[in-house]
């Protein structure tokens, strides 16, 4: 058994938790003498993400080498000299990033869709392959970043923390002996990722670390039973130290996966997957402290201009495609759907002229 089927045939929960091969990525691409971007020079990392702006990533092969934390480049944890679909994009202010990828051959299929813009991300990803296969994986990757300065002249040079939350929603399957779905956020502040504090609540997340700021969620299957499925809404709520007037840049990204939890001779297929159309977004800043005690008076000062103190990125009914604009992508899935519910905008249950006007009014 290779050390990579080793690591992967550990116990684990059945809502699976994706840090523990975080972890164990960093360790494989050390065994084999590999940087986590070294495969393939795309280099798109949290650290030099536009701010404000961001990047996607979506990536599907027949193999993977380990899963780094969300924000880091997720190019070299795929083999693209096996075939691998790797494809990328950022955006700056107001835009958007979309991309996609797939991979078919020798028994596997997978797929990644990735879209985000300021203060959403949203993603879907499948898998299916042999059970034997080594850990071939549908990934969708990416967020956002902004600069704040948080000011009140008396405060100024003393320490805080502004506590947001972020909310999640979508659905995960996996069927067979080795399926496997799921979702991770993280928030990082300059150069760092967020550590722990009394002010961070990782909603219900499953979590296996306790040192860093994340929400993780997902499902495993061992086949018995041979299906899993799961709804996930949740909110986990970060909490980022700032000093009084110093500007800082906040990082927040997500990765949505489909694969499989092990490789090995099962003999039998497995499939999963991830779908967050909904998916993240910034549900709004919740409390800013002077030390731990609650402070009012302040101002908060964006790059975008964006007011974070609310919800931002909130996937709008007549976004049909989730992309974050309402445009003819949106009306062709509509009219495509005329008379069934594949287009209903309004939530009555069918596609109709109702539909059409509440959408031609939403258009961005």
């Amino acid at each position: 058994m290779s050390y990579l089927s080793y690591l992967s045939h550990q116990p684990v929960h059945s809502s699976f938790a994706l840090p523990t091969i975080l972890r164990r990525g960093r360790l494989l691409a050390a065994v084999a003498g590999l940087s986590a971007t070294s495969v393939l020079a795309a280099d798109l990392t949290y650290l030099v993400a536009p701010a404000p702006g961001g990047f996607v990533q979506a990536c599907a092969g027949p193999s993977t080498l380990g899963v780094p934390w969300p924000g880091s480049d997720f190019f070299g944890s795929f083999a693209p000299n096996q075939g691998a679909n790797l494809t990328e994009e950022t955006f700056v202010s107001g835009a958007a990033a979309d991309v996609t990828a797939s991979y078919a051959g020798s028994g596997i299929s997978n797929s990644a869709h990735a879209i985000a813009g300021l203060g959403y991300f949203r993603a879907s990803a499948t898998n299916s392959a042999p059970d034997a296969a080594n850990f071939p994986m549908g990934l969708a990757h990416g967020g956002w970043s902004e600069t704040f300065v948080i000011a009140n002249p008396a405060l100024t040079g003393q320490s805080g923390f502004m506590q947001f939350t972020l909310h999640v929603e979508g659905t995960f399957f996996a069927a067979g002996g080795t399926g496997s779905s799921g979702f991770t956020v993280t928030a990082y502040k300059d150069a760092a990722q967020l550590t722990t504090n009394q002010f961070f609540d990782p909603g219900d997340s499953n979590l296996i670390g306790t040192s860093a700021q994340y929400g993780n969620w997902g499902i495993a299957t061992y086949g018995n039973p041979p299906t899993d499925s799961q709804t996930l809404n949740d909110t986990v709520t970060f909490a980022v130290p700032f000093t009084f007037g110093e500007p800082f840049k906040l990082g927040v990204y997500s990765i949505a996966w489909a694969g499989m939890r092990s490789s090995g001779g099962q003999g039998g297929n497995s499939s999963a997957q991830t779908h967050f159309e909904d998916g993240l977004h910034w549900g709004g800043i919740t409390q800013v402290y002077l030390g731990t005690t609650p402070t009012s008076g302040y101002t908060i000062t964006s790059g975008s201009g964006l007011d974070w103190s609310g919800p931002v990125g909130v996937n709008a009914p007549a976004d049909l495609d989730g992309n974050g604009s309402v445009n003819a992508a949106d009306l062709a899935i509509l009219l495509g759907g005329w008379g069934t519910p594949a287009g209903d905008v309004n939530g009555d249950g069918t596609t109709d002229a109702a539909d059409l006007a509440e959408l031609l009014g939403a258009w961005s």
